[in-house]
C-alpha cells in the first residue's frame, strides 16, 4: 500500500540539525512548580491529499502528576552501532532527569529483562507490592491503535533494524547503562501493570517516554506509547532523547537519522504529541554528533546550488511536488564525482533495443503512433531478436578510437524491453487485439534472456568498459508502456497516449494525450507493484554491474508516487553514494542536467553540471539512411561549443538489429578521434573561461588557468586576434599538433598571433577542422 506523505511539508524544522522541536520552556504562571510544556502533533491537512500541518499545544503540568520513563537504556546491545549511540545519548539524558527530578518529576528506569539485577535495590522493591503484573499487562502493547489501522510503517526493519552486517540477535544486557544514575526517590520497573499501579495510587497523569527504540520497545512495551495510551495517560514522547533500530540499507533508504524522523512523525500523527528536553531543562535539545557532521554536509551541499534550470521541460513537469529543496537527510554525490563528471568532454548515447528491428526513427516513441495490431505484433519481436554481431569489445575499441571517455547505454526504453538480465517479472501486460478487456495476466521478464541470443547485453558492455577504462552511463526508463501496472505514470499507451510525430523524442517535442479514461481502472495491488519492479530493476543495475558512473533516468512517474520515487532514489544514493544520476523526474535530487539538441545559453543558468546531447543522425537510434548522418566537423564544432560554454558534449547513435553500427557512424566518430589525439588537450579536464568566445574564436583554459586554449575554425587568416587575451613576458603560443612556438604581439586591441606560412600552406596539417592556439602564461 502506498500512502502519500508530502514529507517536504511536514519535515518542517527538522531541517539541517535533525529533531528541533521546541519547547515552550518552562515557567510559573503563579504556581512555584508549574511546567509550561509545548507539545507538538501533525495532523491532516484540510486538503484530505495526504498532507499534514504542525499543531502545537501548550500545557500546563503538575510535575507531581508527572512521569519520565527511561526505556531500554541497556549497558550493551547487540547491535554495535546501537551500544555507540546509547552510550552517546545516556549522559545528556542523565542531565535532563536530574534537572526534572529536582522538579519533582518521577523517574522511572525500565532497562527491560534486567529486572533479575535489581531485585534487591530499594527502587525495585517499591513497584514490586503493586499487583499482579501478569494479570496488569494485557493490555496489548504491542497491538496498533485505531488511528493506526491501514498505515504502512514508515521504515522497514526486518532485519531487526542494525546496520552492522556481522552482528546478530542475542541478549547482550544485563542492567541499565551506569551513565544514568539511579537517586533514591526513583522506581526500577519493566512492568506497564506494575507503573499503572504505582501511577493510579500516586496521581500521575502525564507520561513521557524516552530512551530507545522508538520503532519497538518504545511503542511496544507494556510502558510504552500504545500500552500508556491506552491505559488513559496523557502520553508524549520525548523526540531528541530517543533513537530507534534501522538500517538505511533498508527502506526508505534515507540515512540512521532520517529514519528517526520519519518515525517520530509516525508517532506524532497516529500515536502521540512528541515534547523535547527543552520542556524540562530550559536548554537546546539534544542532538546526536552524527546529526550534527550531516547537518554540516548538508549546508555544504545546499551552498553548492545543484538546481535545474526552471526552464527544463522536464524540471517544469514534476516542481510542483518535487519541490525545489531535496530533503534535508538527502545528499548529492561528492565534489569529487562532480569534478569527474567535468572532466569527461565527450561521450556517446547508445539507444538499442527491439526497435532496431523494425528501425523505427525514434527509439521506441514510434510505438505509440502503431496502429493496435502493429502494437501487439511488436510486443512478440523480441522472440526473434537476436544480434549476433554484437561484440562488446570491439564497441569499446571503436570508442577509444573515436575519443569518446564514457558511454550511456539502454537497458530499457519506455517500451519496457530490458536489455540486462533483470529477475523483475512483468504479471499484467497490455493485450491490443482485445480493445474491450485489453490487460491480461503474464509471467515473464520481458528481456534479452528471453530472446534467442540469451545474453546479458549491459554485462558484456560494463564488464568491457571496466577493463578499458571507459566510464559508464546507464540509461533507465522510468515508466514502461509494456507492464500494465504503470498505468496511468507519466503516461502509457493503456491511457491513450500519443507523440505529436512518430520523430517526436525531442524534450519540448513530446506531447501526451490523456484525456480519455484508463481502461481498465487500476486495482489496489497495482501501484505497489509497480513501485517494487521500478525499484528492483534500478537495484540490480546498481549491484550486479560493478562500479556505475553516471544513472541516466529519463521522463519521470508523478506525484502520487512521488514518495515512493524519492525513496527508490534514496536508495540509489545508498547503494552507490557517488553515481552521478541525471535529474529527469526527480527534479533536484539529481545531480546533472541534460539539454537536448541545444547549448543551455543564459536562460537556462545553471550551477548543476551539464552534458548536452544531440543524435548524430536523424534520431539516437540506428538510422540506414547514410545522408542523415552529421559529419565529423558537426560533430567537432558542437563538441568545441560545449565545452567552451563550461558543459559537455554526447553524440547520439545505435546499432541495427544485429549490433553493428552504421558505416558513417563509424567512418565520422574515428575521424573525430583522430582530431581529438591532436587537439583534446584543449577539450578533456579543461573548465570554462569567462570569455568564452570571440567571434568564431571559442575559448577554454586549463583547471588551474595557466593555459588558455582558442579554437579556431579559420584555417586562411595568416593572422588571428584575441581580443581578450593579456600576454605577458614569458607567455608562449603554439599551435596543437606543431612544435614551434608562434610569433605573437601585444597591441591595443588583444594579442596578435601570426600563423606560419608553412602550415597556411599546407591546409591539411589543419585537418579542415579547428585548431587550437595554446597561449601558456608563466
Amino acid at each position: 500500500m502506498i500512502i502519500n506523505l508530502k514529507f517536504s511539508v511536514v519535515n518542517r524544522i527538522r531541517k539541517i540539525m535533525g529533531l528541533l522541536l521546541f519547547c515552550a520552556g518552562l515557567g510559573n504562571a503563579g504556581h512555584a512548580q508549574e511546567l509550561l510544556v509545548s507539545t507538538q502533533r501533525l495532523i491532516p491537512a484540510d486538503s484530505g491529499k495526504g498532507t499534514y500541518v504542525l499543531s502545537n499545544r501548550t500545557e500546563k503540568w503538575d510535575p507531581a502528576e508527572t512521569a519520565i520513563i527511561i526505556c531500554d537504556m541497556w549497558d550493551q546491545h547487540w547491535c554495535p552501532y546501537a551500544t555507540k549511540n546509547v552510550a552517546e545519548l545516556a549522559p545528556a539524558l542523565n542531565k535532563m532527569i536530574t534537572i526534572a527530578r529536582s522538579k519533582g518529576i518521577t523517574i522511572v528506569h525500565a532497562p527491560s529483562e534486567c529486572m533479575n539485577y535489581y531485585k534487591n535495590y530499594p527502587q525495585r522493591q517499591k513497584l514490586l507490592q503493586y499487583g499482579n503484573r501478569r494479570k496488569n499487562e494485557i493490555v496489548y502493547s504491542d497491538v496498533k491503535l485505531l488511528s493506526e489501522a491501514g498505515v504502512p510503517w514508515p521504515v522497514e526493519f526486518y532485519d531487526e533494524g542494525c546496520p552492522n552486517a556481522e552482528a546478530a540477535p542475542h541478549r547482550a544486557w544485563t542492567k541499565q547503562i551506569d551513565a544514568l544514575q539511579i537517586n533514591d526517590k526513583d522506581l526500577i520497573s519493566d512492568s506497564g501493570g506494575e507503573m499503572d499501579a504505582y501511577f493510579q495510587k500516586n496521581g500521575i497523569k502525564n507520561v513521557i517516554l524516552c530512551g530507545v527504540h522508538t520503532n519497538m520497545c518504545i511503542m511496544n512495551r507494556s510502558f510504552g506509547l500504545r500500552a500508556m495510551k491506552r491505559r488513559g495517560y496523557n502520553t508524549v514522547l520525548m523526540s531528541d532523547m530517543t533513537d530507534l533500530m534501522y538500517n538505511p540499507a533498508k527502506y526508505p533508504y534515507t540515512t540512521h537519522f532520517g529514519g528517526l524522523n520519519r518515525m517520530v512523525e509516525y508517532i506524532e500523527k497516529y500515536i502521540s504529541p512528541a515534547i523535547t528536553s527543552t520542556c524540562i531543562t530550559g536548554a537546546a535539545p539534544f542532538v546526536f554528533d552524527e546529526v550534527k557532521e550531516q547537518g554540516a554536509a548538508i549546508v555544504q551541499d545546499r551552498n553548492r546550488n545543484r538546481y535545474l534550470p526552471e526552464t527544463d521541460y522536464h524540471y517544469k513537469a514534476v516542481s510542483n511536488y518535487t519541490g525545489r529543496e531535496p530533503d534535508a537527510d538527502y545528499l548529492h554525490a561528492s565534489e569529487a564525482a562532480y569534478e569527474a563528471f567535468r572532466d569527461i568532454k565527450f561521450s556517446v548515447r547508445i539507444h538499442w533495443g527491439i526497435y532496431s528491428i523494425w528501425q523505427m526513427n525514434g527509439e521506441s516513441w514510434g510505438f505509440l503512433n502503431l496502429p493496435d495490431k502493429k502494437k501487439q505484433e511488436y510486443n512478440q519481436l523480441y522472440k526473434t531478436f537476436n544480434p549476433t554481431r554484437f561484440d562488446a569489445a570491439e564497441w569499446m575499441r571503436f570508442f577509444k578510437r573515436s575519443g569518446l571517455q564514457a558511454f550511456a547505454f539502454t537497458t530499457k526504453h519506455h517500451e519496457g524491453f530490458s536489455m540486462f538480465n533483470t529477475k523483475t517479472r512483468v504479471r499484467r501486460r497490455a493485450n491490443y487485439l482485445h480493445p474491450a478487456n485489453p490487460i491480461e495476466d503474464c509471467n515473464l521478464a520481458y528481456s534479452i534472456m528471453e530472446t534467442p541470443f540469451k545474453r546479458d547485453v549491459v554485462k558484456e558492455l560494463t564488464d568491457a568498459a571496466h577493463a578499458s577504462g571507459i566510464k559508464i552511463d546507464l540509461y533507465y526508463s522510468h515508466p514502461d508502456w509494456y507492464d500494465a501496472d504503470f498505468r496511468p505514470y507519466n503516461g502509457h499507451p493503456l491511457t491513450t497516449m500519443s507523440v505529436k510525430t512518430n520523430t517526436a523524442m525531442y524534450g519540448n517535442d513530446i506531447h501526451f494525450d490523456s484525456t480519455k479514461k484508463m481502461t481498465p481502472e487500476r486495482s489496489a495491488e497495482e501501484p505497489q507493484r509497480m513501485v517494487s519492479r521500478h525499484r528492483e530493476q534500478l537495484h540490480e543495475l546498481l549491484t550486479n554491474y560493478g562500479k556505475i558512473d553516471m544513472l541516466c533516468l529519463d521522463q519521470w512517474l508523478g506525484a502520487d508516487v512521488w514518495e515512493e520515487t524519492k525513496a527508490t532514489v534514496k536508495m540509489i544514493r545508498q547503494l552507490q553514494p557517488d553515481i552521478m544520476i541525471r535529474g529527469r523526474g526527480i527534479g533536484n535530487y539529481g545531480d546533472y542536467y541534460t539539454p537536448e539538441g541545444f547549448v543551455p545559453g543564459d536562460k537556462e543558468n545553471t550551477n548543476m553540471p551539464w552534458m548536452v546531447i544531440y543524435p548524430l543522425a536523424s534520431s539516437f537510434s540506428y538510422d540506414k539512411d547514410s545522408s542523415k548522418y552529421k559529419g565529423a566537423s558537426w560533430i567537432i564544432n558542437n563538441l568545441v561549443d560545449a565545452v567552451a560554454k563550461g558543459g559537455s558534449f554526447m553524440v547520439g547513435i545505435g546499432p541495427d538489429a544485429t549490433g553493428q553500427f552504421h558505416p558513417k557512424a563509424i567512418e565520422q566518430l574515428e575521424a573525430t578521434g583522430r582530431w581529438l589525439a591532436v587537439n583534446g588537450e584543449g577539450i578533456y579536464n579543461t573548465r570554462a573561461r569567462g570569455i568564452w568566445k570571440e567571434g568564431t574564436i571559442r575559448f577554454t583554459q586549463s583547471k588551474d588557468g595557466k593555459c588558455v586554449y582558442a579554437f579556431v575554425k579559420d584555417s586562411t587568416a595568416p593572422e588571428i586576434v584575441l581580443k581578450s587575451i593579456i600576454a605577458k613576458a614569458g607567455t608562449t603560443i603554439s599551435i596543437l599538433g606543431y612544435e614551434k612556438p608562434l610569433e605573437w604581439t601585444a597591441t591595443s586591441t588583444g594579442v596578435q598571433v601570426r600563423i606560419p606560412e608553412d602550415l597556411l600552406r599546407n591546409r591539411n596539417r589543419l585537418s579542415g577542422h579547428p585548431y587550437t592556439l595554446k597561449i601558456r602564461q608563466l
